[in-house]
C-alpha cells in the first residue's frame, strides 16, 4: 500500500466514522450520543474553536475554504467534490490552505487539512479534535503536488516526489 493510498484510507476512515452513529465499545454505551432530534452530537464549542484555530490560514496563503462533510446530518447529506482552488494553487505553487472535516458524533471533529507551501511543496494532514478541544495529528503526508483523485474520490491526492512529473 503506497503512502498516498494509506493517507486516503485514513481520511476515508476518519470521515466514515464521522458518518456512523453506532457504538465502538462497551464504554460508549454508558453515555448517549443522541441529541433530541435522534441524530448524534454536534461538535462542542471547544472542538469548533480548536478546529478553526488548526485550520487558520496564514496571511500569505490563499484561503481555499473548508468543506464540512457532515453538513445537514442526519436528515440530509451533501455531495462535494475536490475544491479546484487547492488544485490550482498546487499547479501554480501559490501557497494555499483547504480543509475537509466533519463531526465524529461524540462532540469532536475528524478532518484532513491540505496545504500548498510553494512550488513542489504540498501536504495532507489527517487530524482529530476531541470534544475538549485537544487536536491530535493522525497522519501527515508531505508530497510534491495535490491532484484530483479518482472519479470516486472527493479528496485531493498527494503526488509523491518520485512520481510527480
Amino acid at each position: 500500500m503506497t503512502r498516498n493510498t494509506f493517507l486516503a484510507a485514513i481520511a476515508l476512515g476518519l470521515l466514515l466514522v464521522a458518518g456512523c452513529t453506532g457504538f465502538d465499545s462497551e464504554a460508549d454505551q454508558t453515555t448517549s450520543t443522541a441529541d433530541d432530534a435522534g441524530g448524534s452530537l454536534e461538535p462542542t464549542e471547544a472542538a469548533l474553536a480548536a478546529n478553526a484555530e488548526f485550520l487558520l490560514v496564514p496571511a500569505e496563503f490563499t484561503d481555499c475554504g473548508e468543506t464540512i462533510t457532515t453538513s445537514g446530518w442526519p436528515t440530509t447529506t451533501m455531495a462535494f467534490g475536490v475544491d479546484p482552488c487547492i488544485l490550482e494553487s498546487s499547479e501554480t505553487g501559490q501557497p494555499a490552505s483547504y480543509g475537509i472535516w466533519g463531526r465524529d458524533h461524540r462532540g469532536g471533529i475528524d478532518g484532513v487539512h491540505y496545504t500548498v507551501g510553494g512550488p513542489d511543496e504540498a501536504a495532507a494532514v489527517a487530524y482529530h479534535v476531541a470534544a475538549d478541544g485537544t487536536v491530535t495529528i493522525v497522519q501527515t503526508q508531505d508530497c510534491r503536488a495535490l491532484v484530483a483523485g479518482s472519479s470516486e474520490s472527493t479528496y485531493p491526492e498527494c503526488v509523491e516526489p518520485e512520481a510527480a512529473s
